[in-house]
């Protein structure tokens, strides 16, 4: 846990980041890709150094240089991997990482958590629970039942969201081993070889409407066919695979997927819906069919941009309970939305934070201010003793261009217009943003991001950036949308 007084502004945010890496020195992830041990030293240093009226440079991994700015200005500016279009290929990037100088993953040093497992998990909670209601609303059934596939980093935020929904699932996986951990953890109740049992034990527990997790161990390309056959008829077909897919079916011919897209064709036909999270499903599709099929961003994350809704990441160094229980009061308190208090209370019981209290949640503009001013006066009354960032979250169309995922398929057909983003990170640097990431991804998932945080100390002067940062950004988005020509944006932009 981390013990500190009452910081200035500026020594908190070099805490924050200071920490941040701190917390992740020793995970696999962070030491065998992310950053090299000289180079996380030499991050570090940089951080402890930092005086309050000066910035630091991050290139690619590599901390460059501190300039002498002003105590408004971000505490650090970090550009990974921003290579010309035509030299972004997997070979160029290979050469360059392996010179060291470009880093794979590194876009993520200040931004690692977004991709916790409460992160995941609240927004597959979510769409499960919109998509399932729009079932219920069309079919009217109770039968509901859930089929996914694979066992990677996003499989047991899966599991965990189908347990707090109580809607049994059956996953598709070939690592045995990766089963048979999640068996003995608890979070799964079957592995099995066969699909004909594989939908007894699912039909089972629908029937007696309990919840259960099955693992079918297999080929994903050939249990599909064998299920579809069966007449398996799912509520949902859940795929989070990224989009540099091919990498998972290096050993599979052509007609193999094309039998396993035709079992997926098969279920959407017996009315299952397809929530494809990662977006590479629905290109696999397109590429063997142009079949088109709706994805996450189109079906459920954009709408709810053009609500003025945006997806706000909390971050809390710390595990004191009672200060967490301060930060719960706030958000049930500040939040007016009846479903995110029902997701706030579920959460408290059942998800326990990891090595730091991390909350991720869709709030309007008017939320996001009123939890954040009042978070920031927890601070001043030291109620709270560690940094709490608040940060823009993923999702969001203002701050990416990624034509497979974030701007695909905009309605004026700029999702490969890159200006956007910059124009955001720019404001988000004049608007008081304690530090900003540009990041260009690796070519095999070809996308730019910008993400940047606010770091809440409990000044008054705070309550001015908080104000001014979340409704410039609130704004921006809604701009965003409404050059893009959606008329419910256009409509908001014109009233403000």
């Amino acid at each position: 846990m981390v013990q500190c007084e009452k910081f200035e502004r500026d020594e908190w945010i070099q805490q924050t980041l200071y920490e941040l890496l701190t917390h992740y020195k020793n995970t696999p992830f962070l030491c065998e890709q992310l950053l090299r041990q000289a180079t996380y030293n030499d991050t570090l240093q940089s951080f402890k150094q930092l005086k309050s009226n000066e910035t630091a440079i991050i290139q690619s991994g590599k901390p460059l240089a501190k300039f002498t700015t002003n105590s408004h200005a971000p505490r650090l500016i970090t550009v990974n991997n921003m290579l010309v279009p035509n030299w972004t290929t997997p070979d160029i990037f290979d050469q360059l990482q392996q010179k060291n100088l470009v880093l794979e993953h590194e876009s993520y040093v200040a931004h690692l958590t977004y991709f916790s497992h409460y992160s995941v998990l609240y927004t597959t909670y979510l769409m499960m629970k919109e998509m399932l209601f729009q079932k219920n609303t069309i079919r009217a059934f109770d039968n509901e039942w859930i089929l996914s596939s694979g066992l990677g980093v996003l499989s047991s935020a899966t599991v965990d969201a189908t347990s707090l929904l109580q809607t049994p699932i059956l996953i598709v996986a070939r690592n045995g081993l990766r089963a048979k951990q999640l068996l003995e953890k608890g979070s799964i109740h079957h592995i099995v070889y066969d699909a004909e049992i594989a939908l007894h034990h699912i039909q089972q527990a629908v029937t007696s409407k309990q919840y259960i997790a099955v693992v079918l161990i297999g080929d994903v390309t050939e249990q599909y066919e064998q299920l579809a056959n069966s007449g398996a008829r799912p509520t949902l077909l859940i795929d989070q695979t990224p989009l540099n897919r091919q990498s998972f079916y290096t050993n599979v011919t052509d007609e193999q997927i094309q039998k396993m897209i035709q079992a997926i064709q098969q279920f959407i036909q017996r009315d299952t819906a397809v929530m494809d999270f990662g977006n590479g499903l629905s290109q696999l599709i397109k590429a063997y069919t142009n079949q088109k099929i709706e994805t996450t961003m189109q079906h459920f994350l954009r709408p709810l941009l053009l609500e003025g809704k945006e997806h706000i990441h909390f971050m809390y160094l710390s595990d004191d309970k009672q200060e967490i229980a301060y930060i719960h009061k706030v958000l049930n308190e500040k939040i007016e939305q009846a479903s995110l208090k029902q997701w706030l209370q579920i959460s408290q019981q059942h998800c326990q934070h990891e090595q730091f209290y991390i909350r991720d949640l869709w709030l309007s503009e008017k939320e996001t201010i009123a939890v954040a001013i009042a978070l920031n006066q927890l601070i001043e009354e030291q109620h709270l003793s560690a940094p709490l960032v608040m940060s823009k979250g993923l999702y969001n169309t203002s701050t990416a261009v990624a034509p497979k995922f974030e701007t695909e398929n905009l309605k004026d057909n700029s999702d490969t217009i890159a200006d956007w983003l910059f124009l955001q990170a720019l404001l988000s640097t004049s608007s008081g943003a304690s530090w900003i990431t540009i990041a260009q991804h690796t070519p095999t998932m070809p996308s730019i991001h910008t993400l940047s945080s606010l770091v809440l100390d409990g000044q008054i002067e705070t309550e001015k950036r908080i104000h001014r940062f979340f409704h410039n950004q609130a704004r921006f988005t809604l701009l965003r949308h409404a050059y893009a020509g959606y008329s419910k944006s256009v409509a908001q932009v014109t009233t403000d």
